[in-house]
């Protein structure tokens, strides 16, 4: 694409280039500043990719949703109406200054890569063996970016940063799809290989074992363009297709706990649920360490009849033979880019039981792999109310129970079983107050 940055763009950095002086070539490097915010500091030397695999448990276990804002991103709006920054890019190294001059000269020559789509949303899947897919929209054309297409990267994991985005085959977190769309819709067919090495070699779709994360860029692929490409500097909001398992059994009951991980259109309010045969909805209160009806089918009518949140936990009462094994939530499939605070108690005389869905943003950026790197996460949170996570649990839909999957011994964690981001778990907690997790 012609960008009218080129036509000036080489006057201009001749001018830099004889402006500049060799002393300037000894002064003091400073970060680079890339596009959207900067993460929180965050230490890089231990990779954030390793041991993506491990994110994936060897079992199943285990308000209304928040609607796009009008003008789209850049970011995408959480618990209001107010947007949030666009994902973000992490510079890598900081620059001396000389580099810095050639740094301006190079973008001159380049300009920025162009956005990433706005507004891409999920809008189907399909659940066939053999036949799988999942379908996306965007409200425009790559053309309106200043690009030729839009490129896909799926993963097992939530994508929030260009780092997280292997587009060269060599790389250990190679996650770029070999198809691209110079229209609006794009359909991941699973023609590639990458879903090989996802867990029992799955697609993820309506499989609760893996669930599919997707980002979008826009590429370049004007005659000015050096390289012959130019990406966006930073990728779309994260999609997913997300899974969890259900059961209703007239031996065990017909309970189950789930998360609402992203973004569902359909489900607005409690009666939403009836689609699927849920009859009631309740909702943890940690102040009274008890489930709280918040929605319940009275036959004629619904009442309470209360709002569906994203990242908040549901117990949903369903019917045996009727409910489905299945819950699925993936349209939009927006991931909101920032996490959902909860507020961990414990009492004296009603106990430290919080249940939470474990956040895919503080997952990431604090590497969060295991029980017992949850529990280390939340006491730093809770420091200043001395907290100590005793136990952690994950609610089992075949016989009705929470199970655990990590206990604090003393001298370690035993079970330590691997937790991934979105689902929901119990912790067990003591704290001398209450206190805010994750931390901003």
């Amino acid at each position: 694409m012609k960008n009218w940055k080129t036509y000036w763009a080489i006057p201009v950095a001749g001018f830099i280039l004889l402006s500049m002086s060799f002393p300037s070539f000894g002064q003091a490097g400073r970060p680079e500043q890339g596009s959207g915010p900067v993460l929180p500091e965050h230490s890089e030397e231990a990779s954030p990719y390793e041991g993506r695999e491990e994110l994936v448990p060897h079992e199943s276990g285990g308000g209304g949703p928040i609607e796009p804002s009008p003008g789209g991103p850049p970011g995408m709006p959480h618990g209001g109406d107010e947007p949030i920054p666009p994902p973000p890019f992490i510079p890598i190294e900081t620059m001396a200054d000389s580099c810095q001059d050639i740094y301006i000269y190079i973008k001159l020559l380049l300009g920025e890569g162009p956005p990433p789509p706005e507004n891409i949303v999920i809008t189907d899947e399909y659940c066939v063996p053999d036949s799988e897919y999942v379908e996306f929209k965007c409200d425009v054309f790559p053309i309106y970016y200043g690009g030729d297409y839009y490129r896909a990267y799926r993963d097992t994991v939530a994508l929030f940063s260009m780092l997280q985005l292997g587009n060269d085959t060599t790389s250990g977190w190679y996650n770029m799809l070999p198809e691209n769309t110079t229209t609006r819709y794009y359909y991941d067919n699973f023609v590639d290989t990458l879903w090989w090495h996802y867990f029992d070699s799955s697609k993820g779709v309506c499989d609760t074992m893996a669930n599919m994360f997707y980002v979008f860029t826009t590429i370049d692929t004007g005659a000015d363009v050096p390289g012959g490409i130019r990406e966006s500097s930073y990728p779309s909001w994260c999609l997913c297709e997300y899974d969890q398992p259900m059961w209703t059994s007239a031996t065990f009951g017909t309970k189950n706990v789930v998360s609402f991980p992203c973004v569902h259109d359909s489900l607005k309010v409690c009666s939403d649920l009836s689609d699927i045969a849920v009859n009631q909805v309740d909702e943890w209160d940690p102040e009274i360490q008890a489930w709280v009806s918040i929605g319940v089918d009275l036959g004629f009518m619904w009442f309470p009849n209360e709002s569906l949140n994203v990242s908040h936990i549901y117990q949903i009462w369903g019917k045996v033979g009727v409910t489905p094994n299945l819950f699925s939530t993936y349209t939009p499939g927006i991931i909101p880019s920032t996490d959902t605070t909860y507020t961990l108690k414990y009492s004296a005389t009603y106990g430290g039981k919080n249940i939470i869905m474990l956040p895919f943003y503080a997952t990431y950026i604090d590497e969060i792999h295991n029980c017992q790197d949850l529990a280390e996460n939340i006491e730093e949170a809770g420091s200043g109310c001395n907290a100590n996570v005793t136990q952690i649990e994950r609610w089992e839909p075949k016989t009705q129970v929470w199970i655990s999957v990590g206990v604090d011994l003393g001298f370690m964690w035993f079970p330590n079983e691997h937790v991934r981001a979105g689902m929901p778990y119990r912790i067990w907690l003591t704290s001398t107050c209450n206190f805010d997790w994750p931390v901003p």
